[in-house]
């Protein structure tokens, strides 16, 4: 069991011990995401940001479920993390070690923003943009990767499954991002076209991001 443990957390684990323990991390982070939403008084996905949930004077009783769930999954997100990286380096090894250096990094970031309320505003912005900008550039990295694989007729990815992984990525980060700009024209110049709504597509951003890793875990061949 200790020797399983010192692989999982090296990376080094079989895909059967590595999807055991992928899921059961989204799966307790789920439990305790649900957990602070039921209890936050009337929350919305709509309305209220992902990071509400982590406000203590906004969410008293759930505050703690919501902060100990991100920090975790930003924890212990990162040894497959490193499972990623030993998968791709053959490819690709500079590129793959950016790109294991950036989402480490965003996964220390997704801890700051479990660890600093909302309302502190400079740390826990500080913590999600590092996320957001970290695994969004490890994942571009990959897609350099992954193109690099099937260029060079590896056995796998195949063109659609990179296509499915990339397109709802960059579509819901192009969402996003064009909400965003929209917002801040609205909010600096008063130049106001649509309402965006921010709270929903955070939540889409952050379930894109998951199902991304989800996807390219799944589409990695079992090597026994």
């Amino acid at each position: 069991m200790i020797d399983k443990a010192k692989l999982l957390l090296k990376g080094k684990a079989s895909k059967k011990n590595q999807g055991i323990y992928l899921f059961g991390l989204l799966f307790f982070c789920v439990i305790f995401f649900t957990i602070s939403i039921i209890i936050y008084p009337n929350y919305s996905i709509f309305q209220e940001s992902i990071s509400s949930l982590g406000i203590p004077n906004e969410n008293p009783d759930g505050y703690f479920y919501w902060s100990i769930g991100m920090m975790v999954l930003g924890l212990l997100f990162i040894p497959h993390l490193l499972y990623f990286y030993r998968v791709l380096h053959p490819t690709a090894y500079k590129t793959s070690i950016i790109s294991l250096i950036l989402s480490i990094i965003a996964s220390l970031g997704l801890v700051g923003v479990g660890y600093f309320p909302e309302d502190t505003i400079y740390p826990h912005y500080t913590c999600a943009t590092i996320a957001f900008l970290g695994y969004f550039s490890s994942f571009c990295c990959n897609l350099y990767i992954l193109n690099k694989k099937i260029k060079d007729q590896e056995p796998w990815p195949k063109k659609w499954q990179v296509f499915l992984l990339y397109f709802q990525l960059f579509g819901i980060m192009f969402l996003f991002i064009s909400a965003f700009i929209i917002f801040g024209l609205f909010y600096f110049y008063g130049i106001y076209w649509i309402a965006p709504n921010l709270p929903f597509l955070e939540w889409a951003v952050f379930i894109s991001n998951l199902l991304y890793i989800i996807g390219l875990f799944l589409i990695i061949p079992d090597p026994s």
